[in-house]
């Protein structure tokens, strides 16, 4: 299958502002990422075949020149990101904070660097983000705003969506007494839920099972985990327990704890790029190689 760089690039974007979004001011995006030390830059290679010329590069001595560069993510000293740059080495995302670190705004381009969106977000005194807007200047030009609205513990329970002025999805979270969140519950042009979210943490806070409902079906997901925390393991089944795909994940890390080597293994496959699987054949080529700068 071939690898298409563009719709991985927005792919990744957009999951990158996905998590951003989740409204938690208290994790940078290193954290987000999963990314221990003093994280400066991390540049990603994808390669489309698991043979004896991908497993025999070095990550830490991989060339400059390697066709299989994807892009570059660039963190500031506070371990959040400042921007992404495309394999043709232009950028594709600029963020920009204040003096406390919460992203006021940020602005993605396409491979061109011509601006196809901007947003600007606002923060409460306690630095929870409560307005997220961006506004995309292509197709349909649309505004769409995020509001959020927290407990007095500082945990996210509420979002409402609004595209042009116009009310479009309300979701709910609930939390666990260790403030995992394990249910998100979601009103599509509507007030009361219609679908919903139910997950299961492990001892570390790891999602482990994952259960997506919506009006006629079930779509479960699991997932095992390492002792860096990378998930070593996905599998999909649906609602009759019937198992759809099994992913196989192998590592190997660098000496501050993070993957600079990921191999997948397809052991199942009968879905493809799966909206709700975390890695898909597509988008997530066999081995991803990654070469991460420190400060």
């Amino acid at each position: 299958m071939t690898l298409n760089r563009n719709n991985f690039l927005y792919l990744f974007l957009s999951f990158f502002l996905f998590s951003f979004n989740n409204g938690n001011k208290k994790k940078n995006d290193l954290t987000y990422d999963n990314l221990h030390g003093n994280v400066k830059s991390v540049k990603i290679f994808f390669y489309k075949k698991t043979d004896e010329k991908t497993l025999a590069i070095n990550p830490l001595a991989i060339s400059n020149t390697d066709r299989s560069f994807i892009m570059i993510i660039n963190y500031n000293g506070l371990g959040n990101v400042t921007d992404n740059i495309g394999n043709n080495y232009k950028k594709l995302l600029i963020c920009n904070y204040d003096s406390t670190g919460n992203r006021i705004n940020s602005v993605k381009f396409d491979k061109n660097e011509n601006v196809i969106a901007r947003d600007t977000s606002r923060y409460d005194w306690n630095r929870n983000l409560i307005e997220h807007v961006e506004y995309e200047l292509l197709n349909e030009k649309r505004i769409m705003k995020e509001i959020y609205k927290y407990d007095d513990k500082g945990n996210k329970i509420e979002m409402n969506e609004y595209v042009n002025n116009e009310f479009s999805e309300k979701t709910w979270f609930k939390y666990d007494v260790h403030w995992n969140e394990i249910e998100e519950d979601f009103g599509y042009n509507t007030s009361i839920p219609t679908s919903k979210i139910i997950k299961k943490h492990d001892d570390k806070g790891n999602v482990k099972e994952y259960d997506y409902y919506n009006d006629s079906s079930l779509n479960k997901y699991k997932f095992n985990y390492n002792a860096y925390g990378s998930v070593t393991e996905e599998r999909k089944y649906d609602s009759g327990n019937n198992l759809l795909y099994d992913y196989i994940y192998k590592y190997d890390y660098d000496v501050k704890g993070n993957w600079i080597r990921k191999l997948k293994y397809i052991i199942k496959e009968e879905v493809k790029d799966d909206h709700f699987s975390t890695f898909d054949d597509e988008h997530q080529p066999p081995v991803t190689i990654r070469v991460i700068e420190y400060y």
